[in-house]
């Protein structure tokens, strides 16, 4: 006799089931939508880049601001005494957007041969809204002598009277000691927009014009006299470079 086993509807289910299952996952991976997510990135946490005077430095004239220089925008709402201060010196805050430093102002004179401690607290905020990890600080020396010399302009390029300059030449001017960057203002002149760049490391300062310089046209350049070192000395005397001729004050245009 032969007997034949029936299968019951129960016993179909698991076949069933890996069918179904196996084909929405062939039909997933042939019937993608297109479209990739990217992550959100958090923004960058701010941090101080540099600072001038520098951490553990000594004999630093004891009329000097303090500036920091940040590696991004910062609020310059946040920037507050009460979130950049100097122990036990009083004094405003300046903030200089397009180089990301901010200038601690001191009301008055420091004393001599003190040592202070800059503080920068958590309180301070990016533009996009990130606060630093902890509170920052860094400590120098006074000495006793305060800065009285005003600063001067060592380096100039293009160098002054050049000719045959690329037309896309940036005008670069190195001073003598770190200036306030606050007081350097970039300008439009003869309708030639330009950018102004300073770095506290190099002490140099960077005229970017944003469209090409004309050919077979003179250009000068000028660094007005009111440009000031920390200490807040005055270069004094303008300067103007004609074709990259450089005078002294606190405004570089192109003319």
């Amino acid at each position: 006799m032969l007997i034949e086993r029936q299968r019951t509807p129960s016993q179909f289910v698991p076949n069933f089931i890996l069918s179904v299952f196996t084909l929405t996952i062939l039909f997933s991976l042939g019937c993608s939508s297109g479209r990739s997510s990217q992550p959100v990135l958090p923004p960058t946490t701010p941090v101080v880049a540099s600072s001038v005077p520098a951490n553990g430095a000594s004999a630093v004239p004891f009329n000097t601001s303090i500036a920091v220089t940040f590696n991004v925008d910062i609020d310059p709402a946040t920037l507050t005494p009460s979130t950049f201060y100097v122990s036990n010196v009083s004094g405003t805050v300046a903030y200089d957007a397009t180089n990301e430093t901010a200038v601690f102002h001191p009301a008055a004179p420091m004393a001599a041969n003190t040592t202070y401690t800059v503080v920068l607290t958590t309180g301070i905020k990016s533009t996009a809204g990130a606060t630093f990890a902890q509170q920052y600080s860094f400590s120098f020396s006074t000495g006793n002598v305060p800065d009285t010399t005003p600063p001067t302009i060592t380096t100039v390029v293009p160098a002054n009277g050049s000719t045959n300059v690329p037309l896309n030449t940036q005008v670069t001017v190195t001073f003598s000691e770190a200036m306030d960057p606050t007081g350097l203002v970039g300008s439009t002149v003869t309708g030639l927009p330009a950018s102004l760049a300073y770095n506290s490391q190099t002490f140099t300062a960077t005229l970017a014009p944003t469209s090409l310089l004309a050919p077979n046209t003179t250009y000068s350049a000028t660094v007005y006299g009111t440009a000031r070192d920390l200490a807040g000395n005055q270069m004094g005397a303008q300067i103007t470079c004609g074709r990259s001729q450089l005078p002294h004050n606190s405004h570089v245009s192109l003319n």
